[in-house]
């Protein structure tokens, strides 16, 4: 591809990406969500220029793991900006952690899987979560 088709197929992801955040903000979805929407698009570029994916699995497993911690400590009485704030963290390692396995996944399998794999992926990923809250649900705090 030349350089001008590059730029802008860019130009184009990125208008698609602010869309999609303002779509989700006029819906009034969560904080986490947003967050998202900017933080996978992010993540995907940075890794882009760099090269680089490991540490972003790393940091945002550890931003995931901050942002329920902080959640953990929501009541009644907790402001409205604060619990999205918290959310926020926790969105941002959320998009720091899907974007860069998926990459992970790519490059593991070899060039004619790597459609089936991407597709396994984006299938058991929402699998998870029934038997995931069907056995942390019941545990008692």
């Amino acid at each position: 591809m030349t350089d001008k088709t590059q730029k802008a197929i860019r130009a184009a992801e990125i208008d698609a990406h602010i869309e999609a955040l303002h779509s989700m903000v006029m819906q009034s979805l969560d904080a986490d969500q947003a967050v998202e929407v900017v933080s996978i698009p992010l993540a995907g570029q940075t890794i882009a220029r760099t090269g680089r994916y490991k540490i972003f699995p790393v940091i945002g497993s550890a931003l995931l793991v901050v942002g329920m911690a902080l959640m953990s400590r929501i009541g009644a009485d907790t402001p409205v900006w604060q619990t999205m704030l918290m959310m926020a963290v926790f969105g941002l390692g959320l998009g720091g952690t899907m974007q860069p396995l998926v990459l992970a996944l790519q490059n593991a399998v070899p060039p004619q899987d790597m459609g089936g794999a991407t597709s396994a992926a984006a299938f058991f990923r929402p699998m998870g979560g029934p038997p995931g809250a069907a056995v942390l649900v019941p545990v008692p705090l």
